[in-house]
């Protein structure tokens, strides 16, 4: 079973990502935007980092920390990473990472956007990913539909899709967000196919308790023949959009 615990900062709470499946919301502009997301296991912490940067023209810029692992048996090193060209995907991965959103109205947009870096080994990898975005009026229900690029090093080298051959490295994913009591309270249903690492879906829901607050619960389900594991979580976001003088 995996604990999901999230750190994030926002003043105007828009979600990086549904769980998995990025919302494809844009950090504001002259806004920094963090977010800490800790995963438990009963071999290791997993901690993954995210800071980004608005921009003019409904575009982000930021820097990700990837699946640093920090090991809680007494044996073995305090990081566990990996490396060998034999079993991708490898981590910790150290990356960049770029979003733009391209509105076509109040109910639709497109938007694209990249996680691209290196591992401790200096192994490059990827995931790239085009989104349909729509929210629908009166019940403003959030519908994600987009395609992705994952390369073997950063999601490893099974299936992204039974609709496509092997090796192509293109799958789909798609997100579900419902908000109820006056947008205080959301319901999630998200999937990314393929039989790789993050090839899941993943049920919950998120409670919106205060300004900067959120706390979310989320059951995840791995695809058929999939190397994901079935977990049960909760994650936590603090979210405080800031801009660069409000730091000083």
């Amino acid at each position: 079973m995996t604990v999901l615990l999230a750190v994030i900062a926002s003043t105007s709470f828009a979600q990086q990502n549904l769980f998995n499946v990025p919302s494809s919301d844009i950090t504001s502009r002259n806004k920094l935007f963090y977010q800490q997301q800790l995963n438990f296991t009963s071999g290791f912490i997993q901690f993954n980092t995210t800071f980004s940067y608005g921009l003019r023209k409904n575009m982000e810029v930021g820097v990700n920390l990837v699946g640093l692992n920090l090991n809680k048996t007494s044996s073995g090193p305090s990081f566990i990473t990996n490396a060998s060209p034999s079993t991708p995907p490898f981590y910790p991965y150290y990356t960049v990472n770029f979003q733009k959103a391209f509105p076509l109205n109040n109910v639709f947009k497109i938007a694209i956007g990249t996680q691209t870096g290196l591992s401790d080994n200096a192994d490059f990898g990827s995931y790239i990913y085009s989104n349909f975005v729509s929210v629908l009026p009166n019940i403003k229900t959030k519908i994600i539909t987009g395609i992705y690029w994952g390369s073997d090093s950063f999601l490893g080298p099974e299936d992204r899709s039974e609709l496509l051959p092997q090796g192509t490295n293109v799958g789909t994913q798609i997100g579900i967000e419902q908000p109820i009591l006056k947008e205080r309270f959301f319901l999630i249903v998200e999937n990314i196919s393929g039989r790789h690492s993050l090839g899941e879906t993943s049920l919950g829901s998120a409670w919106l308790f205060s300004k900067h607050w959120m706390l979310s619960m989320v059951c995840q389900f791995p695809n058929y023949q999939g190397q994901s594991t079935k977990s049960l979580g909760t994650r936590i976001d603090v979210r405080s959009e800031t801009s660069l003088k409000d730091l000083k």
